[in-house]
């Protein structure tokens, strides 16, 4: 294909030649007004068409489109979501790869969803994508418009119950921390409720030792003002750098912290310790508050939730925990009066 000015026509008017069946077939001319960008950038869009609405490449299977559906995935969502497309890729186009969409039937879904080997979560995520390549094949003429010709079901994912940790666990936690700033970062996630990436991200200008306060830049870069840890401010107090400079500084790169794997791996182990990561240093500040205060409004607020469905999770929690405290007071009880029991029967004796 070509984009060559128009010979009589003038400025404005372009030439473009291409051959809708391929190198050895005829070639077409299409007189197009407007400027170069635009020229080039329709020219792109009869490339693409010229494909699949003629010749041997009507319907055609996913791994001929997935190239160019890529393209449009990277230039029209998040990185996040491109780069979940690039990791799932590998197992929709092993099954469906081969496959035109009218050959794909609810059998072949249903057998994907039994033996494909992966978390739920994950599995449904693949399919939210096949059904995205479809669209876009419906919406390039791609395909038939009427797609696959049936509803791929999808179960709905059920967010699973945060494991949390009591004080006292987080307690013995922070007693083996060996260095105090990643003791400080830690104070934070769990007395204020803070993500991991918006601690290690903290700037010195974040920091407002004089009011106690931090201003934390969340999702959707959302500020909110959180109370600065008492312990956690004499550990900052002491090393307060330039406003613009990172608070916590990996040693090794320079820059913020990746992870603090190492560290909570270790800790762990040495207070007895099981499955405590920083979100569940998070999770157990949630629920914390929540069995303090009963107050879920102030719960959302403080971890910076929009929607306080995400924060009702917390209930189920709260729930878990009132049910174990009264059946260890029960269980408490029983021993009591088993006790009591014994030494009337003593007494009659």
């Amino acid at each position: 294909m070509a984009v060559r000015p128009h010979p009589t026509m003038g400025p404005g008017f372009w030439h473009i030649d291409y051959r809708p069946h391929g190198r050895k077939g005829p070639r077409e001319r299409i007189v197009f007004e407007g400027n170069e960008a635009s020229a080039r950038a329709f020219e792109g869009l009869v490339r693409r068409k010229k494909h699949y609405s003629t010749g041997s490449r009507i319907n055609p299977s996913l791994n001929e489109i997935l190239p160019e559906f890529k393209e449009w995935l990277q230039v029209n969502f998040a990185v996040s979501t491109y780069k979940d497309f690039l990791w799932i890729e590998k197992y929709l186009v092993k099954v469906f790869g081969r496959l035109s969409v009218r050959s794909i039937t609810p059998a072949q879904i249903t057998q994907y969803q039994i033996l494909r080997e992966g978390k739920r979560r994950a599995i449904e995520k693949e399919m939210v994508h096949l059904r995205r390549i479809i669209r876009w094949m419906i919406d390039n003429d791609c395909c038939d418009r009427e797609g696959l010709g049936f509803k791929i079901k999808i179960a709905k994912y059920r967010r699973p119950k945060p494991k949390t940790f009591t004080p006292g666990e987080v307690e013995l936690f922070f007693a083996e921390i060996n260095e105090p700033m990643k003791l400080a970062a830690c104070i934070i996630m769990y007395e204020a409720g803070a993500r991991f990436d918006e601690v290690v991200k903290l700037k010195w200008n974040q920091i407002f030792l004089e009011s106690n306060t931090i201003m934390l830049l969340g999702k959707g870069k959302k500020e909110r003002l959180v109370v600065l840890p008492p312990m956690a401010k004499q550990i900052l107090a002491e090393r307060k750098g330039r406003p613009a400079e990172l608070v916590f500084v990996s040693p090794s790169t320079g820059g913020p912290y990746t992870t603090f794997k190492t560290m909570f791996k270790g800790a762990c182990r040495r207070a007895g310790l099981n499955g405590l990561s920083p979100h569940k240093l998070r999770h157990s500040f949630a629920t914390d508050v929540l069995e303090s205060t009963g107050d879920l409004r102030l719960v959302q607020e403080l971890l910076g939730h929009s929607d306080i469905s995400t924060t009702q999770i917390y209930t189920h929690i709260r729930q878990g925990r009132m049910k174990s405290g009264v059946e260890q007071m029960l269980a408490m009880r029983r021993v009591i009066n088993n006790t009591v029991a014994h030494v009337v029967n003593e007494k009659d004796k």
